[in-house]
């Protein structure tokens, strides 16, 4: 087998997991860093496939320590291509066992990038190649062999599973796991083809999208340690002030109930309480979603606005802080998490992370319960990091060419190249939009942010007043203050002379709309400007509101795409994946990258004050110039500077 890989030059390759323990986690084929290898299976492109079991108990096979220290070489191999659909998976899963691939190429992220509506598994993208794929019931067979490992009997003492009975289901599995190994390697050939009729989408896959599956497989080893205790401490209040919800809750309905039965809350809130209806669900029964209670809360319910305290509370309780299903249990014997990075999970091609999200860990949270305090750095490192300042509306002025709002981020160029050469910045401040949209508008900053994000996108004047009047209604929410309805509900009229302030001060962004919505329009997709595409295709519908929310995508696109693909290339140069001076010097100064949150990056290095300074600047360097300096865009690429903000502390919430 060996030897054909090296007679042919490439090697497809695949595997099935288990768990670690199927008992505490049945899930656990999934927990990259301890699954175990059920099957290994290869296949070259002349159509040849071989399958290893490995854990089989009805197949004959080898085990784990014969067989991978038998693949190390041809898998470390840097003359052999490798191919994989989803590499980080399989990579970790070789990694377990001391086998760290290289020269490869992910199939399923070159699969996204030709078309990302399709999905990114495996089975829904054979059709790309005339061929289907027959399901797997995985965790049938996992239960089964786990009933037989463990002699599970029945209520008459017979056993629940016979060797016999797992015969079948491994057989079926041999013949899965050999199936998608050749069905990567039918694939790629094809992607390839349609690849090389895009030079701009191509130069892309190999420049950016191959080296971002190697950092992105490098910061889910490297993992983010939590406290455990600090975890305890404000799991304790979270439940302390759900419980004090509840008892307001009760006491306001006079009467006992189930919070989380919507038909319960519905007989409550318009039977017993004869509170009014504002929308009724598709079923016709009166609605109790987010909305509806926000309504209630700005018509002066107090029972709503403690049913919405308890309903963000519960939710923070059991994504992040139960010990049971939050962050605790994702963590690893050894104290870390390893979330998992999805470079195919966004149409836009941002990264989105699972297992935990750490994507949408609040940034604050009122009393003590800050999440973010909870990642620290492992024992004798410091954490640094940072994040781009106001990034999209930077790249929204670059692509835009707005005068006004150029000229606004020029007046950062001091500051830009203080920070780029390691100086020192005091008295030096940065441009803040926010602010100057707040004065135009006579409103709060925060007002303004919504504002500017909002309208950035080509949001209409009733959605941007519905949100503007939820946020108000969150912030007292949090605050604990009376919400009133004649200064924080924001009326339609006032949002459209938000709008017409904010477009007199940045007409080029008007321009800059329209011209990318009849640009989607004529093409039936857009592209960042890196070369990825979004294909609309609601762009041609007869529908006016499908055309018009098409048309937003497109912008958002314009935007948000490329400000992910600015981050991942920082992220590969910081990693040094893609090979930088200012990426060396990281890599020597022990730098690990770790963590990546929309416009934030979080890693860690040893614990010494010249070396926190010394990354800090190289970090700076790097997510300041993701391009080369021209006479047209003279800061690294664009026509404004680009800011980059490092931090360093004890955790998370200190950093930003």
């Amino acid at each position: 087998m060996i030897d054909h890989f090296y007679k042919v030059g490439t090697v497809a390759f695949d595997t099935e997991t288990c768990s670690e323990d199927f008992g505490r986690y049945p899930e656990g084929a999934l927990r990259k860093m301890s699954m175990q290898c059920d099957l290994a299976s290869f296949a070259t492109p002349d159509f040849r496939a071989w399958v290893v079991p490995i854990g089989m108990l009805t197949v004959q096979g080898m085990k784990a320590d014969e067989f991978f220290p038998l693949i190390k070489g041809p898998m470390e191999d840097e003359g052999l291509l490798k191919l994989a659909w989803n590499f980080s998976f399989d990579a970790a899963l070789f990694a377990n066992y001391d086998v760290w691939i290289s020269c490869y190429e992910d199939v399923m992220v070159k699969a996204h990038a030709l078309d990302e509506n399709k999905g990114a598994g495996l089975k829904e993208r054979c059709a790309d190649g005339g061929m289907t794929l027959r399901p797997y019931d995985f965790k049938s067979y996992w239960k089964a062999r786990h009933l037989y490992r463990t002699m599970a009997c029945d209520k008459k003492g017979n056993p629940k599973v016979l060797l016999n009975d797992l015969a079948p289901m491994e057989a079926e599995y041999v013949t899965y796991s050999g199936e998608d190994a050749m069905a990567t390697v039918v694939l790629n050939p094809i992607y390839d083809a349609e690849l090389d009729q895009n030079q701009k989408l191509k130069d892309m896959s190999h420049r950016l999208l191959n080296p971002s599956v190697r950092t992105i497989f490098n910061m889910e080893r490297r993992g983010v340690p939590i406290d455990p205790v600090y975890l305890r401490v404000i799991e304790r209040t979270c439940r302390d002030d759900m419980d004090a919800a509840e008892r307001k809750v009760y006491a306001t309905a006079g009467k006992h109930f189930n919070l989380g039965s919507t038909k319960d809350l519905g007989e409550v809130l318009y039977k017993d309480l004869g509170m009014p209806v504002f929308k009724t669900t598709e079923k016709g029964a009166n609605s109790t979603d987010k909305a509806t209670l926000e309504a209630l809360g700005e018509a002066g319910y107090p029972i709503a606005i403690e049913l919405l305290r308890h309903r963000r509370l519960a939710k923070l309780h059991g994504t992040y802080l139960d010990p049971q299903s939050g962050l605790r249990a994702a963590a690893y014997d050894w104290g870390c998490i390893h979330p998992n990075y999805n470079l195919t999970g966004t149409v836009t091609g941002r990264l989105s992370s699972n297992g935990p999200n750490i994507q949408q860990i609040p940034r604050s949270i009122p009393r003590t319960y800050n999440i973010r305090k909870s990642f620290i750095p492992h024992k004798g490192y410091r954490l640094v990091g940072g994040d781009q300042s106001q990034v999209e509306l930077r790249v929204m002025a670059h692509m835009s060419g707005d005068q006004n709002m150029v000229e606004e981020y020029c007046k950062d160029e001091p500051l830009w190249r203080a920070l780029n050469e390691g100086r020192d910045i005091a008295g030096l401040s940065k441009s803040d939009i926010h602010q100057r949209t707040a004065t135009a508008c006579n409103c709060h900053r925060n007002t303004a942010k919504n504002i500017n994000f909002g309208l950035l996108y080509g949001m209409f004047a009733k959605k941007l007043a519905g949100i503007l009047t939820s946020v108000n209604f969150q912030n007292c929410l949090k605050k604990g203050t009376h919400f009133d309805p004649l200064s924080d509900v924001v009326t339609p009229e006032l949002a459209e002379e938000f709008i017409t302030a904010f477009f007199n001060m940045y007409p080029g962004i008007r321009g800059y709309q329209d011209y990318i919505s009849q640009k989607a329009k004529a093409q039936g997709y857009i592209e960042t400007r890196y070369g990825r595409r979004r294909r609309l295709p609601d762009i041609y519908s007869g529908d006016r509101y499908l055309v018009l929310g098409a048309c937003r995508q497109a912008i958002n696109t314009t935007i948000q795409g490329h400000v992910g693909e600015m981050m991942l290339l920082s992220m590969c140069k910081a990693d040094n994946t893609i090979d930088n001076p200012d990426g060396r010097a990281l890599r020597k100064l022990g730098y690990r990258l770790f963590m990546q949150v929309h416009d934030e990056v979080l890693g860690e290095c040893p614990d010494n004050d010249q070396t926190v300074q010394d990354v800090k600047h190289h970090l700076t360097r790097i997510f300041q110039n993701p391009g080369a300096c021209t006479a047209a865009y003279p800061y690294a690429g664009y026509r404004v500077p680009l800011i980059f903000e490092a931090q360093e502390g004890p955790n998370w919430h200190e950093v930003h």
